[in-house]
């Protein structure tokens, strides 16, 4: 309750419609909601007097679920057949884990991108021991730390 009256100083508006062309922002997620009926025609899930579940606000869809978030999903692949995309080929997918599962295992999408950030830190960071007389050089401060550890020169270095 707070947060909202702070809003109304601050100017904050982190809702906002994603259907304007121009991106509009609003106070409150009612605030939305009521521009979204009103201008796009779109009403958010609303839950029924019937035991409580939410039902889709497209007419003459009779779908209901327990969850808010079931009926907006229900709602974007059904309706709005909106999917989630492959980035490499044209496979789509109503959820967002799926996709990217997908993307992985299929493509090796995130594997490489690892792959070549760790290449590109071993070739670049180095990390010697400061212990004077150790010339090791390590890749990670890990690994240093670990070494330094067991090899009892942390204790030389502390001077004990």
């Amino acid at each position: 309750m707070l947060n909202r009256h702070i809003r109304v100083h601050t100017g904050d508006r982190p809702y906002t419609c994603t259907n304007c062309v121009t991106p509009k922002g609003f106070q409150t997620q009612g605030n939305l909601n009521r521009h979204l009926e009103k201008v796009h025609g779109i009403a958010p899930a609303i839950r029924s007097r019937q035991g409580g579940k939410y039902t889709c606000p497209r007419l003459p869809c009779d779908f209901s679920s327990s969850y808010a978030q079931s009926v907006e999903r229900h709602v974007m692949r059904i309706h709005e057949n909106k999917y989630f995309h492959c980035r490499f080929c044209k496979a789509h997918y109503a959820y967002h884990h799926l996709c990217r599962s997908h993307e992985i295992e299929i493509h090796g999408a995130v594997r490489e991108r690892q792959r070549r950030r760790q290449r590109e830190e071993k070739q670049t960071k180095t990390y010697p021991c400061s212990v004077p007389g150790c010339a090791l050089i390590f890749q990670s401060t890990h690994r240093l730390y670990r070494y330094l550890k067991r090899s009892r020169h942390i204790r030389m270095l502390r001077g004990n």
